[in-house]
């Protein structure tokens, strides 16, 4: 039995190039793995309709960023009010955030509740570096993310990797 799906043009397609095709690599890639799981779990879609996406998930390494401000729980509060704010989301309550770990594993850990689901970080003390993530059913736009990463803790470089989820 052949298996067939649709591949989703991401958001920053533009009508073709080297990026889209290296994303449609790494889609395939990991899709097909995926869909062969799936297919003895789940029965396939007897009508064959495309399915829409369910969320996007923005996910950010950053290396490097200014000591003080991965290390000031105000500034990550701040961070990720104006955040939420900027990428037309609600907060769904006040943020989470806790210092905790050991050793060099120490630093704050990030959790916003947003209507739309939610957006978590993770902050080390001894080098800067930050983990986000931004989970929303409701489309936001990536620029605009790293923007806001960019004015409160001025990474030296950032990993981003966008992903359009569907189960």
């Amino acid at each position: 039995m052949e298996k067939s799906f649709a591949i989703p043009y991401p958001p920053f397609y533009k009508g073709g190039g080297m990026l889209y095709l290296l994303f449609l690599f790494s889609f395939f890639s990991l899709s097909v793995g995926a869909q062969e799981i799936s297919s003895q779990i789940l029965p396939p879609n007897p009508a064959g309709e495309e399915v829409s996406s369910w969320g996007y998930h923005l996910i950010l390494d950053c290396r490097g960023g200014d000591l003080n401000a991965v290390s000031d729980a105000r500034n990550i509060e701040k961070f990720v009010i104006e955040l939420v704010e900027q990428i037309d989301m609600k907060r769904y309550g006040e943020a989470n955030i806790v210092h905790f770990g050991s050793g060099g594993l120490c630093g704050y850990s990030l959790l916003q509740l947003i209507e739309t689901s939610s957006v978590t970080g993770h902050f080390v003390d001894q080098n800067g570096d930050a983990y986000i993530d931004i989970f929303s059913c409701k489309p936001f736009d990536q620029k605009t993310v790293l923007n806001v990463v960019q004015k409160y803790f001025n990474p030296k470089s950032v990993k981003a990797r966008y992903l359009v989820r569907q189960a």
